[in-house]
């Protein structure tokens, strides 16, 4: 019931596409499975946990989700669970999804007085717009290079469906915004993508350059990032964390954030 509210709130709101709303009917012509889905820029789509009177029925509804997220240009999706809704599982992996890892949500408080962006930072940062963007970009596409959040994805979307994918989640221009990160030399290390469109802010990337980790830079990332989202006024922000990149995990715990939540998250990866 909880699902089915906050899925009719998102297709009122707009905040969901319903033509990414499917609906299965049985003899009668009343409604015995559903799935929603939502093509999502880079490629990529979102899926919910589907729901049905039987496995067929969720299944039906499934399928005819996913093809129209492959019609669309969607060549992976994710679907993310918890224990209220894993009932639809079995018809998501009668459709390609397969189980990848749990993704663990965290959440800090900020606060302007007492956070700052400068304090303890061996880097200095540049909005990701003009003379830096090139670099920028060339920085972000370098940090995926052996990461450990979701290592199912890379090399499935190219270079520039990941950059139109973090677009949609926060572009530069938004509140919040993209930063390249320099070390006093002017080397690039690393970047941080910070979206303030709502509360909590959400830190939506933060990421080194093979060469650059372990050497305490991330520590001035996040550093950045909490100040940065206090600056901006939000109270809190978020970040979501691959439960196997333990180097992350122990980052932002160290910074204190704190688990908020855990999800399942299955994968589906579909030819061009």
């Amino acid at each position: 019931a909880a699902a089915a509210a906050r899925a009719a709130e998102m297709l009122g709101t707009g905040q969901a596409d319903p033509a990414g709303l499917f609906v299965a009917r049985g003899a009668a012509g009343g409604v015995c499975g559903a799935a929603l889905v939502q093509l999502l820029p880079g490629a990529a789509g979102l899926a919910w946990p589907p729901w049905g009177e039987s496995t067929d029925a969720a299944g039906a509804a499934t399928a005819a989700a996913c093809g129209w997220l492959r019609a669309g240009g969607a060549k992976v999706c994710q679907a993310f669970t918890d224990a209220d809704d894993r009932d639809g599982v079995p018809a998501l992996e009668r459709h390609g999804f397969r189980f990848a890892t749990h993704l663990a949500f965290f959440r800090r408080d900020a606060d302007p007085a007492r956070d700052t962006t400068t304090s303890g930072t061996p880097l200095t940062f540049a909005p990701a717009v003009g003379a830096d963007a090139a670099p920028f970009r060339d920085t972000l596409l370098a940090t995926y290079e052996g990461t450990l959040d979701c290592p199912e994805l890379n090399g499935t979307l190219t270079p520039a469906e990941v950059l139109d994918g973090l677009r949609g989640d926060g572009p530069p221009g938004e509140s919040g915004g993209w930063f390249l990160a320099r070390t006093a030399a002017g080397e690039p290390v690393g970047v941080v993508l910070l979206d303030g469109r709502e509360s909590p802010a959400e830190l939506t990337y933060l990421g080194l350059v093979p060469a650059a980790r372990g050497k305490g830079f991330g520590d001035a990332l996040v550093r950045f990032a909490v100040g940065r989202a206090g600056a901006f006024g939000a109270d809190s922000l978020s970040v979501c964390v691959d439960v196997r990149n333990e180097p992350a995990l122990g980052l932002y715990r160290r910074h204190g954030f704190r688990a908020v939540d855990l999800r399942d998250v299955y994968l589906a990866a579909w030819p061009a």
